[in-house]
Formats: structure tokens, C-alpha cells, sequence
């Protein structure tokens, strides 16, 4: 499970993901929990879009400063890492459920510190090996 952001506060929950398919796509449970919001919704995601996400979390951590994105094809989940001078991150993003004619969309934004990237990237590298 990738968790960004604290898992008993505000945070973006990513997994547990599906079986991934012949062209790497699956779907995974994602929960956003934001100042009294809760989105719920299972987008389907390509493993190489979480490997390209966790290169650039790596390099955010590295060079304290940038921007790392996780911008699927499927636009139902969409974040945005970028650390400012102080070594806050700000995470901002959208959760999209289509319904039909109607979509619903939460857009969000929450704060984690610098130190939290490791385990996010970790965590992450554990679910595209398939350990969890």
C-alpha cells in the first residue's frame, strides 16, 4: 500500500492494486482523505506510471527541490509532489469518478515534510514488485 501523507490524518491511500495485464495496466483501490473529505475510487493505472512517479520522488528527495507528478493515462487520479525552500511538500491533485454522463471530481491539496519521500518511494517499489 503507498500511502502519502498520514495514514490516520490526511492523506492519498493507493492500493491494494489488481492483477496487471498484458499492457501493465490495473486497478487500484485509492482513498483521499482531505479536511473532512473522503473520495473513494478504483482508477485503473499503468505499473510504469508508478515507476516513473517513484524515479521522480527519488530525485525531489535528492535535490530538495523540483516537482514529482503521477499523471496516468487515465486521468482518474492525478498528484502533484513540489517541495518548497523550507522542505514542506505540497501535494495537490484530483480524484475523478465517471459516472455515466456525470463525473464527480475532488480537488485537494495537503502538506507532508521532506523525510516522509523515502518511504513513499519504497512503498511503492514494494507494490510494482508485488510484495503487497
Amino acid at each position: 500500500m503507498i500511502v502519502i501523507g498520514s495514514l490516520h490524518g490526511e492523506h492519498v491511500m493507493i492500493g491494494p492494486i489488481g492483477e496487471i495485464d498484458a499492457d501493465g495496466f490495473c486497478s487500484a483501490k485509492v482513498e483521499v482523505r482531505v479536511s473532512g473529505f473522503l473520495a473513494q475510487l478504483e482508477p485503473y493505472i499503468q505499473i510504469r506510471d508508478l515507476v516513473e512517479f517513484r524515479k521522480e520522488i527519488l530525485a525531489l528527495y535528492e535535490k530538495l527541490e523540483g516537482v514529482a507528478n503521477f499523471s496516468p493515462l487515465e486521468k482518474e487520479l492525478e498528484l502533484r509532489l513540489a517541495m518548497d525552500a523550507r522542505g514542506q511538500v505540497s501535494v495537490t491533485g484530483k480524484a475523478i469518478k465517471y459516472y455515466g454522463e456525470r463525473d464527480n471530481q475532488l480537488t485537494f491539496e495537503l502538506s507532508i515534510d521532506q523525510t516522509f519521500l523515502p518511504s513513499i518511494a519504497k512503498s511503492i517499489e514494494r507494490v510494482v514488485s508485488g510484495e503487497v
